[in-house]
């Protein structure tokens, strides 16, 4: 589903941006959707070589520096290249979002786990254009996702510097 993540806002960035052809303004969200797909596809390899803490630090880099991609190019072709890379993280986030909720959760509160990520996966997804129209409106629609993007990537450069969680006392 293009309207995972920011791809969700692309149309009417491309919009802004005069790209008027049916053809561009279909296709560049949907490579989103592709790369969320190959994203979900290589998680189980990705996590098995680099374990969950790089794991969740390269997806936040790939959303965050897709994003800022999308909001500072101005063309079809390249919006759809800042789609791919955040649909890549975006791909690789989810199913690393859900493992962590799954694997720490006590077996009798998996279920709720599960269900706790996808409410709040969609609470996001619903939250989206709440979320965009008053940074559009202060900073423009390009501004906006320069915004968000830099909070992914900020999120990574805190979790770059903060020392790793100490292992729980059993």
């Amino acid at each position: 589903r293009p309207a995972d993540g920011p791809a969700g806002q692309m149309t009417f960035l491309l919009d802004q941006d005069g790209v008027n052809t049916p053809f561009l303004r279909s296709t560049v969200p949907s490579v989103s959707a592709g790369m969320v797909a190959l994203g979900g596809a290589i998680f189980g390899s990705v996590r098995n070589r680099i374990g969950d803490r790089w794991t969740l630090r390269a997806a936040g880099a790939l959303m965050g520096f897709g994003i800022v991609f999308m909001g500072a190019v101005d063309t079809g072709v390249l919006a759809g290249i800042g789609c791919a890379v955040s649909g890549l993280g975006i791909g690789i986030m989810n199913p690393q979002v859900n493992h962590l909720l799954i694997s720490q959760a006590a077996p009798e509160a998996r279920g709720r786990a599960a269900g706790l990520g996808y409410t709040a996966r969609y609470i996001g997804m619903f939250l989206n254009p709440v979320v965009v129209k008053p940074l559009a409106l202060m900073w423009t629609l390009h501004g906006a996702f320069i915004a968000i993007g830099a909070v992914f990537a900020l999120g990574t450069v805190i979790d770059l510097i903060r020392p790793a969680p100490r292992a729980a006392v059993q």
